[in-house]
């Protein structure tokens, strides 16, 4: 076999399984100059195919490994953000210690000194035995005497963060004997903020050397953006047509989830304006510079980078990379489709000359903007009547708002799933308007306060309803009885009685259902002003409120759950 190994040009895409990872680190060392081989792959290559294989089928691959691959594994995995991982390290750390004498001894050469001295002076104090005798004489912990006998090493327990610091000392010291005292003589002097500091800024030039952007480059993927006057300026150009000018791009390497994304589209199986449009772009490869798809290629792989590292991941982590890709499909997704109305032409034209980047903000300002008017409606205050923010509303919709509410808005937080589609925009913005309409009827046209809610329902001598039972369509379905009773208009609950010859109203109409919907929609038009232009909200609302009293009160044919009206005891006059 020849050991002139070229790695292929879509090195990840064959590392989807660790079993095919194993396979690559076979052939690798199997060759007859494996250290070779081994040694010419690129950085992220060689973290990837660890990351993916794992740490059993890696060791040999690490032992062949150059100290410039070593360090590029400390930059990738020891680091979170701007401070050093001690547990990560220490884990790194000890499987490098456990290698051969040749091994530790060409990273010893190349790797950094600032991690190594920040992580001992967090687990080890370092003392001279004959300047500070009469001070150790008083220490009650493990004490370590370094080879050559001059220094005194205090850990603070005997567990493995000892194990390493003997390890680290014995085979720094077979190193050479001055690259030992050298890193006692730091580890005692120097200060772990001013080496950490040193090392972090050591390990961002490295990063970005391999195309790696820093914390604050990183966050310009959500920069805020303009949305109507930026789509108004993209569709001008998508309509004018004319000759297709790619997208310009610098000189970013491709990552195999890079190449997938080109290559399948967008994860999943639903349909993707993304996906049809990369399939367009495929058929037209013929007409198109090879560049053009190239540059589609880097500019997502940048933009996947980057959104892993502003969401605090840590740069070329396979696991932190996917999670990004969820995220930033679906956000490319919906810029796409805010931008293109969904017509596959146009959406090939936009991936084509659109900054890949600039749709990726465009899809996350969409539902930012959601995200905005849901924290304004709970800062009103009116979405409670407990110290729980959200306890008017349903299930569903308290997932929306605490999904609109994460640090990267999403669709549903139980699901953790972010917006793909203006229809699921869509959705979530009725949902809103329906919640502002309540929250105006309530307290704009009826006039309730949330304080005499509260008082109300807290009072045991006029509501029995216990509160959790309570929602907005619970209370305007305790309004629609006492309206279509005759009870008249008022803060004031409904007995078993009341509601139970409403029940029997609606049972002998014949269509319940239609009937609470048409008595829905004549109580809520009543209490809006003439001139309103809300007749479909106030459509939406009875036909939300019927599903409700059907659901939970007339499909329980003994009336248990007549408790979800507010339901009190008969008042006297």
């Amino acid at each position: 076999m020849s050991d002139a190994l070229q790695p292929p040009s879509r090195s990840i895409t064959y590392l989807t399984t660790a079993k095919t990872a194993a396979r690559k680190i076979d052939a690798l060392l199997n060759l007859s100059r494996p250290m070779k081989a081994v040694q010419a792959l690129d950085a992220r290559e060689f973290h990837a195919l660890i990351q993916t294989a794992g740490l059993d089928q890696s060791i040999e691959l690490i032992e062949l490994a150059s100290g410039e691959q070593i360090q590029a594994l400390i930059d990738f995995d020891g680091w979170n953000r701007d401070r050093l991982e001690h547990k990560r390290f220490a884990d790194w750390m000890m499987i490098l210690l456990g290698c051969p004498d040749e091994s530790l001894h060409r990273w010893f050469a190349k790797l950094d000194l600032e991690p190594i001295i920040v992580w001992m002076r967090e687990h080890a104090q370092v003392f001279l035995w004959e300047e500070d005798r009469d001070l150790l004489d008083c220490v009650d912990a493990p004490v370590l005497t370094s080879p050559d006998g001059t220094y005194a090493i205090m850990v603070p327990d005997d567990g493995e963060p000892a194990d390493i610091v003997r390890m680290l000392l014995d085979r720094a010291y077979a190193y050479d004997l001055d690259y030992g005292r050298r890193l006692l003589e730091a580890a005692r002097w120097e200060l772990s903020a001013q080496m950490e500091e040193e090392g972090y800024r050591f390990r961002n030039a490295r990063l970005e050397d391999l195309g790696f952007v820093g914390l604050d480059d990183a966050a310009a993927v959500y920069a805020r953006i303009d949305l109507p006057a930026w789509a108004a300026a993209q569709r001008r150009k998508l309509d004018a047509g004319g000759e297709l000018v790619p997208t310009p791009v610098g000189d970013i390497t491709a990552l195999d989830l890079e190449t997938r994304w080109y290559e399948v589209g967008p994860a999943g199986t639903q349909a993707s304006v993304t996906r049809g449009a990369l399939e367009l772009i495929r058929k037209q490869s013929g007409s198109l510079p090879d560049a053009a798809a190239r540059g589609i290629v880097a500019q997502y792989g940048a933009l996947l980078q980057r959104v892993s590292v502003a969401d605090g991941g840590s740069p070329n982590h396979i696991s932190h990379l996917r999670k990004a890709a969820e995220q930033a499909d679906a956000r490319i997704e919906l810029g796409l489709a805010f931008l293109t109305g969904e017509d596959p032409e146009k959406a090939a034209r936009a991936l084509l000359t659109v900054p890949v980047r600039d749709l990726h903000r465009a899809g996350h300002a969409i539902p930012t903007r959601l995200a905005y008017q849901a924290r304004t409606m709970l800062e009103r205050g009116n979405m409670s009547l407990t110290d729980e923010p959200m306890s008017l509303l349903s299930a569903q919709e308290v997932d929306l708002f605490e999904g609109l509410l994460s640090d990267r808005p999403l669709r549903s937080v139980q699901e953790a799933a972010p917006f793909r589609t203006m229809r699921e925009v869509e959705a979530a913005s009725l949902v809103l308007a329906d919640l502002a309409f309540f929250e105006l009827w309530f307290m704009g046209r009826l006039r309730w306060t949330r304080a005499e809610l509260i008082e109300l329902l807290f009072n045991i001598e006029k509501n029995r309803t216990p509160v959790e039972l309570l929602g907005f369509r619970s209370l305007l379905a305790t309004v629609l009885v006492a309206e279509s009773i005759e009870l008249g208009a008022g803060l004031r609950p409904v007995t078993p009685a009341e509601a139970t010859a409403w029940l029997d109203s609606l049972v002998a109409s014949g269509k319940p259902d239609e009937t609470v919907f048409n008595q829905a929609v004549a109580v809520l038009s009543r209490r809006m002003p003439e001139e309103s232009k809300m007749e479909a909200v106030v459509e939406r609302i009875a036909l939300r409120v019927a599903t409700f009293v059907t659901e939970q009160i007339l499909s329980n044919t003994d009336n248990t759950n007549l408790g979800v009206l507010l339901q009190g005891f008969v008042l006297k006059s």
